[in-house]
């Protein structure tokens, strides 16, 4: 009963931090990648958009989480590094929007990128309890994989992955 109760506490401040601005850029993020790959069938447009869209909100609401801790905390570790993640996840979501202009499965790649974006920012909010990190840090390495594996055609893909 003592691990039970060791492996799942919980502290006001870590609930806090879990239903904070980050939370809502993490969801958000991961609902519209999934999105993007339902709407792939009807429109690549649709997918394009949808999964700009939820990198661009998750990058908005992790920035606001980081205006928000600066004012009382200053900028603390997990925001040193989640700042990285939410300059460059936009960005790379842009250049995919071009860098895919000729392929079928657009859908399947927001919705994989979305994933990892929101892993990332998951595991920079989920340092304060060890089992979250792990299981945070698992999807980011399962997501990633799926990307590198996204152009499983070429010849050297599979033996990157």
């Amino acid at each position: 009963m003592y691990i039970m109760h060791f492996i799942f506490r919980f502290s006001a401040e870590e609930v806090v931090r879990l239903s904070s601005y980050l939370f809502f850029g993490i969801f958000f993020a991961f609902l519209t990648g999934a999105a993007a790959w339902l709407f792939e069938p009807w429109s690549k447009r649709a997918a394009v958009t949808l999964g700009c869209i939820g990198v661009f909100a998750g990058s908005a609401a992790g920035g606001l989480e980081i205006i928000r801790t600066l004012g009382t905390t200053g900028i603390d570790l997990p925001g040193f590094f989640r700042l990285p993640i939410l300059l460059l996840g936009p960005a790379g979501a842009l250049h995919a929007a071009r860098y895919l202009s000729d392929s079928a499965r657009k859908g399947v790649f927001y919705c994989f990128y979305n994933a990892t974006f929101a892993a990332m920012l998951a595991v920079t909010c989920l340092t304060s309890h060890w089992l979250f990190f792990l299981i945070a840090w698992e999807f980011m390495g399962a997501f990633s994989f799926a990307l590198v594996l996204f152009e499983h055609a070429e010849h050297g893909t599979g033996k990157a992955a």
